[in-house]
């Protein structure tokens, strides 16, 4: 090509560039002028850096000149081609990236305000009120400069693009208007022309920085007059101090040699991003942002935070973000640019939350399906104003119920031993009195009503008429580290005895259960063994000074250390599960097991108080394997109807061996000297209401007949 719209550009010739072709092995090598007319054609393109569609190409072999658009001729296409943008490579692209850190202490470190915590557990994250991130009142914020180089790549365009391929599949049959807004989503993702042009990447070794892991650390020779410059000595990371290293005090010890790192062990502060530049396999950079603008945030280009990473509000809900360690470094506002990091362990950690074998206060069970979990069982009855309590594979133990203002325990004979747990849950109302019981009923009830189980029709549908059964369940609690505490690289710390940091010695809160989360089922907890102060999710109003709150987990208060551990008694609903909530770790949850909760619901009978009723015996048939064998008489009286089960009279709670059969009432009054009129007050007891497999003929003569 020798023209673009009619005029030849004057070759621009580099410097020694006619030397370089009097070079052995290129001169002669090339066609003569070879090199003359690349060097024009380069020029007039780089003139015509933009060519229009109407821009005239002529070329050497050719004085008429062509349309820079022409697509029958080869010769501009190839122009085209070889004058396009240049698209950089995706890999390898690094990031360079730099930032000023501000940590904030879990525990404030000012004088005079020893011991207060800077982040408050709200129940769902820790939360800063933008209180203690300074030594002294009145000094400028310590920071730490940190920095790094990740490589850059596109996995999360492909990411995103699997999960909305999956979220078409799996919303099948929805609005089409839905299903076509995916569509368009996807079409953008797979489009490398004109889609999304995604590259991401965490910050590596963020982390390391601040625990004091980090392995960049070099000596520093002590500098005398020599040949060796002290502008080019190894030494250490400068982190914002200015000053160059000096010679060691003591040159024989080691740890002189070097400047350790600022080791904050617990990662809670908030960054700055001060710098952020693209490079590429070529080593061309572009400097995203730019130091130029540190200390005006309106310079820097515009940032995007995600919710997770934006700073608290000093008044909470006020939507402002405004607990920044910035809010008063300048007059422009950072509050923008500031990110922050809630407390995180620098190494694994793990909240273990498990049940324990029952009979035991060190063991789990070693096959849960057995029913070992289960101290008890407690179903509160509304109706009476008392509590039932059962054993762990629901035989009826006894009721403790107020029987005009006094608390009145009724044995159901069954001369079995209880665990200990259910006994000091007995003893604990019992010691509060009638005030206690009637708090717990109420805890009992608000907490029913943000719990949605899993099998909300499990369990005998006449007990569910006096309250939900409850599982009576001892655990236990652990904050277990991965492995020994993080220390910094740092020789005094690294050869003690017990290089203790100061996180390990932190006391971290657990919540255990919500009354947000309708899979929650946890209606209260007593810590250890002091029965005397019931935990509720939902407190009532009256607590009678036995129901407490509680207090965001504060009660539940663990160190990261796995020889230490907190033991509960938990009352639950048994299918549904209970979170224990830390924010510095993940949540982890209990769930009994399906088949031992419903094995011992078959079992539980039902107790109904009634009297006094009135009506007279009569003649019921009984049957024994189908077979008529005998008659014999009943009381009458309206009853539920249920599908399995058998309804008898007991005159009291310890007399249930002889139970006097009943009848459903037909409305009909019998007054004759055959049928003399009883009125009676007792017990209406169903029996085997849930487990068809127990109604054999054995139980039926027990009970009195089946009616």
């Amino acid at each position: 090509m020798t023209k673009m719209d009619g005029a030849a550009s004057a070759p621009v010739v580099p410097d020694g560039f006619a030397t370089i072709l009097d070079r052995p092995g290129w001169k002669g090598v090339f066609p003569t002028d070879l090199h003359k007319a690349l060097l024009a054609e380069f020029t007039a393109l780089d003139d015509h850096r933009s060519p229009e569609d109407t821009t005239t190409v002529a070329f050497a072999d050719e004085a008429t000149a062509v349309p820079w658009s022409t697509t029958s001729d080869p010769r501009p296409a190839a122009l085209r081609f070889q004058t396009e943008w240049w698209r950089q490579p995706w890999t390898p692209l690094y990031l360079c990236w730099s930032a000023d850190y501000y940590p904030v202490p879990y525990e404030d470190r000012r004088p005079g305000h020893e011991g207060e915590r800077n982040w408050v557990f709200d129940g769902r994250q820790y939360l800063w009120r933008g209180e203690g991130h300074v030594a002294k009142k009145g000094d400028p914020p310590p920071f730490h400069t940190v920095n790094g180089r990740i490589l850059l790549s596109p996995h999360a365009v492909h990411n995103l693009a699997d999960r909305y391929r999956h979220l078409k599949d799996a919303a099948r049959g929805q609005d089409p208007a839905f299903l076509e807004f995916v569509s368009k989503i996807l079409e953008n993702f797979n489009d490398a022309e004109k889609g999304t042009d995604l590259v991401s990447q965490a910050l590596d070794g963020f982390s390391a920085q601040l625990t004091g892991r980090e392995s960049l650390l070099r000596p520093t020779p002590e500098l005398k007059k020599g040949l060796v410059s002290p502008d080019y000595a190894y030494e250490p990371r400068l982190f914002s101090t200015g000053s160059k290293p000096k010679a060691p005090k003591d040159p024989d010890d080691p740890e002189n040699w070097i400047r350790p790192l600022p080791a904050e062990g617990l990662r809670a502060g908030q960054f700055v991003i001060t710098r952020l530049m693209i490079i590429d396999r070529y080593g061309r950079a572009c400097a995203v942002d730019t130091e130029d603008g540190q200390d005006r945030p309106d310079l820097k280009v515009e940032l995007t935070r995600s919710a997770t990473v934006t700073p608290d509000d000093r008044t909470p809900g006020g939507g402002k973000a405004d607990a920044t360690v910035l809010s008063g470094r300048t007059n422009k506002d950072w509050s923008t640019r500031v990110m922050q990091l809630r407390p995180r362990f620098p190494q694994p950690a793990r909240l273990r939350f498990e049940a324990l074998l029952r009979g035991s206060e060190t063991e789990p069970p070693v096959r849960p399906v057995d029913g070992d979990q289960i101290r008890g069982w407690v179903v509160p009855d509304h109706l009476d104003q008392g509590v039932l309590c059962y054993t762990h594979d629901g035989v009826l133990w006894g009721e403790l119920r107020d029987a005009d203002g006094d608390l009145v325990w009724e044995d159901a004979g069954s001369g079995l031993t209880p665990d200990p747990e259910l006994v000091g849950f007995l003893d604990g109302i019992k010691r509060k009195g009638r005030a206690a019981l009637t708090a717990f009923l109420q805890a009992e009830e608000l907490a029913r009503l943000t719990t949605s189980p899993d099998r909300t029709a499990a369990g005998p549908p006449t007990l569910r008429l006096l309250g939900r059964p409850m599982a009576l369940v001892r655990a236990r609690l652990t904050l277990e580290p991965d492995a020994g505490a993080i220390v910094p690289v740092k020789l005094d710390r690294l050869t003690a005895i017990d290089p203790r940091p100061a996180y390990m010695d932190h006391t971290w809160p657990v919540l255990l259960g919500s009354d947000a989360a309708f899979g929650d089922g946890l209606v209260g907890y007593f810590q250890e063994k002091e029965y005397d102060t019931f935990y509720a999710v939902s407190p009532p109003g009256e607590r009678g000074g036995y129901v407490a709150d509680r207090n965001l987990g504060s009660r539940l208060r663990l160190r990261l250390n796995r020889e230490e551990s907190v033991k509960v008694s938990m009352l639950l609903d048994p299918w549904a599960s209970v979170h224990a909530t830390t924010h510095v770790v993940p949540t982890s949850r209990l769930r009994l097991e399906p088949e031992a909760v419903a094995d011992a619901l078959g079992r539980m009978e039902a107790l109904f108080h009634v009297g006094p009723s009135l009506g007279g015996k009569r003649p019921v048939t009984v049957e024994h394997g189908g077979t008529v064998t005998a008659e014999t008489t009943a009381f009458p009286m309206p009853l539920p109807k249920v599908e399995h089960g058998t309804w008898s009279w007991v005159p009291a709670m310890n007399d249930r061996a002889n139970p006097v059969p009943v009848r459903d009432d037909d409305g009909t009054a019998r007054l004759t000297p055959e049928a003399p009129v009883h009125l009676r007050t007792g017990l209406l007891r169903l029996r085997q209401g849930f487990d068809p497999a127990h109604r054999t003929s054995d139980t039926n003569d027990q009970e009195g007949g089946r009616l």
